[in-house]
């Protein structure tokens, strides 16, 4: 649960949804939710929270005449359990360096608004201090993104690496009913700023020594003009 690598957190979402995030309302869905939502160009994911991936040359199904027919795949193929995980997430994107990034508009798709959290230590200690009232296990870790040609354990913490333009950092909170979760945290708008997404092409972070950090963005479109 370390967030020693994290300098800032972007959380991107819809302008009508902005209020209550720095409110302090946390909105984790579950487990499942994610692993069944078809048709999202950026949360669909045939993956999430499978338990292994496999790379397999060859499926065959018998027909009703006892005739093999091959059956057409993409490697890997996964697995998962038909037992609910009783696990709620939450999901946003880090920044990891501080002497430059650079945001995939891809994550645009999330929302026309970005909050940003500049004291990603602050935020994490105010989420544990909630999610402990709940008697429920949690942690928080940056998503490993793996090749196409990876076979072995996927969880909850580990996706494709057709993912990794969304540099995910993901909450987890375990032993739940199955329904999605409000975390309700306090208000945060004393650690975080408010832009519109698209400022969040090109930019670099200073961090104060209290954890704090400032962002600076450079306004310009996909192709380099100012906005």
């Amino acid at each position: 649960m370390s967030s020693d690598k994290i300098v800032v957190i972007l959380r991107f979402m819809p302008q009508k949804r902005v209020d209550s995030f720095l409110s302090g309302e946390l909105y984790l869905n579950t487990l499942e939710y994610f692993a069944e939502l078809e048709g999202d160009s950026v949360r669909s994911d045939n993956h999430e929270g499978a338990l292994y991936a496999w790379q397999l040359t060859q499926i065959e199904m018998a027909d009703d005449n006892g005739n093999f027919l091959n059956i057409p795949f993409i490697n890997p193929v996964s697995s998962r359990t038909l037992q609910a995980s009783g696990v709620n997430l939450l999901s946003m994107y880090a920044v990891t360096e501080t002497r430059g990034f650079r945001v995939d508009e891809r994550n645009f798709g999330f929302g026309d608004s970005v909050v940003v959290i500049l004291n990603p230590v602050e935020f994490f200690a105010r989420v544990q201090r909630a999610a402990k009232k709940l008697v429920r296990k949690f942690g928080w870790k940056l998503i490993e993104y793996v090749d196409r040609s990876y076979e072995g354990p996927i969880g909850i913490f580990r996706k494709l690496s057709d993912l990794k333009y969304q540099q995910e950092m993901r909450l987890a909170v375990s032993g739940g009913d199955n329904k999605p979760l409000k975390l309700s945290i306090g208000d945060i708008r004393d650690i975080c700023d408010v832009c519109p997404s698209s400022h969040f092409r090109f930019g670099y972070v200073d961090v104060e020594t209290d954890g704090r950090a400032t962002i600076h963005v450079d306004a310009r479109t996909a192709d380099g003009s100012p906005l």
